[in-house]
């Protein structure tokens, strides 16, 4: 379709975001859901550290690697992914901090995430300080999304959609405006912008896409949780 998407962001987190909301409005809520007998809060902050981790360094393959060589462009996506992901858990860490009033290293985890998801489609195309803005608006906009499941009254237990599909959203979209023509540009090229309604069209394709399948797989499955308890 003709859009700037250097690793994914499409076809891999805007997809499997819409995809875990499709699946989350039709399964409905696991038993227990909204009570005490069903603790959201995390149960072992060593291994969520530990899988965020081995997260960040595997998205150096992830996104360096979809240079196919071992170039300058795989080094700059690089360079955007890890200062992505910085910036994207303290952005997160902040916003809990303001909440609650103490530093939460399962908010720094998810904001880590966040900023890897957003810097995916332009982290072979953009410069360095674009990354920062790429972390900080995504780790904002993932964390004002995972309030989107109390809105809609799902049960999304990782908060995929917010995420995933909220980030991988925001990274195609900053991706259009930031994108340079040459990969070390300190100027960012307007003509690039042209390909921002592309950009738009194929988040439309793949978000109605996963929405068709998951239902269509949906429908071909056992009953939901709901059916199941009832």
């Amino acid at each position: 379709m003709g859009g700037i998407d250097f690793a994914g962001g499409t076809p891999v987190h805007i997809a499997s975001g819409s995809a875990a909301l499709a699946y989350s409005l039709m399964l409905g809520k696991r038993r227990g859901h909204g009570t005490h007998e069903l603790n959201f809060r995390p149960h072992n902050v060593t291994q969520i550290i530990i899988g965020t981790v081995f997260l960040w360094v595997g998205w150096f393959g992830f996104n360096a690697g979809s240079a196919l060589s071992a170039n300058m462009r795989a080094v700059m996506a690089a360079v955007n992914t890890n200062i992505a992901a910085s910036v994207g858990g303290v952005t997160w860490c902040l916003l809990d901090y303001r909440l609650e009033r103490k530093w939460s290293a399962v908010g720094f985890c998810s904001g880590v995430v966040a900023g890897l998801v957003a810097i995916t489609p332009g982290s072979g195309f953009v410069p360095p300080w674009a990354a920062v803005i790429f972390g900080a608006v995504a780790g904002s906009s993932c964390n004002y999304a995972t309030k989107v499941k109390f809105y809609l009254g799902i049960d999304d237990a990782l908060d995929i959609f917010a995420v995933h599909g909220i980030g991988g959203f925001v990274g195609n979209m900053l991706t259009g405006f930031f994108a340079a023509t040459l990969t070390f540009s300190a100027v960012t090229t307007w003509p690039i912008l042209m390909a921002l309604p592309r950009s738009l069209g194929e988040e439309s394709a793949a978000t109605g896409c996963s929405w068709r399948i998951s239902l269509q797989t949906r429908c071909r499955a056992s009953p939901t949780r709901s059916e199941a308890h009832a």
